[in-house]
């Protein structure tokens, strides 16, 4: 017990130290405009730029820098009124932020923006091991699936806010694998091979 206790500490503290390196993401309007700005700064590394309508079709897609900041500015004029929303993704966290285009212009309410974090997945020899930050008290389910789609694992975790869990692939046959995370609101699936 006394060995699994700092690799426990090691791990949420990597997490949380992960959290320092999430960038600073800001919207404004432009008054008497169908536009507004989106700010991203202090980039640790490369993030996708996402604007979405409601129907989740991809309106615009961008690649930022690595490092330093990227600024856009989004003409809605030709677009019809409704809710869009733009997500700024790293390999830490996505935020979403809602944008409502009404007859007056653009409204963006930062009070209904949403940021979920991202599970760090890593496959080493014998094992994957999946961490999460939920940022909130949920349930979260795991699933392992072969390359035919065929369930081999699944564990349902409740009113979890971290996630560390180990799984053994010892016994697995060489391959390519699936695992899934399904956290509050965002499922991610990541193939890792077993040899």
């Amino acid at each position: 017990m006394k060995k699994l206790i700092p690799f426990f500490v090691l791990l949420l503290s990597a997490q949380f130290a992960g959290a320092a390196d999430l960038p600073k993401v800001s919207f404004a309007s432009i008054p008497a405009e169908p536009k507004f700005t989106m700010s991203v700064q202090d980039l640790k590394e490369a993030a996708t730029v996402l604007m979405r309508d409601d129907q989740g079709v991809i309106l615009f897609e961008a690649t930022t820098p690595e490092k330093g900041s990227f600024t856009k500015t989004f003409d809605l004029k030709e677009l019809p009124m409704g809710t869009y929303y733009v997500s700024v993704r790293t390999s830490l966290s996505e935020r979403v932020q809602p944008v409502e285009k009404t007859r007056l212009g653009i409204e963006v309410n930062t009070s209904r923006s949403r940021e979920f974090f991202t599970p760090t997945i890593k496959a080493g020899r014998g094992h994957v091991d999946v961490s999460l930050f939920n940022g909130k008290v949920a349930d979260v389910g795991i699933s392992i699936f072969d390359n035919d789609n065929h369930l081999l694992l699944r564990e349902e975790l409740e009113n979890v806010v971290l996630v560390e869990k180990r799984f053994s692939t010892e016994k697995l046959p060489f391959g390519r694998y699936y695992i899934v995370v399904e956290a509050p609101n965002k499922t991610y699936t990541k193939a890792f091979d077993v040899r």
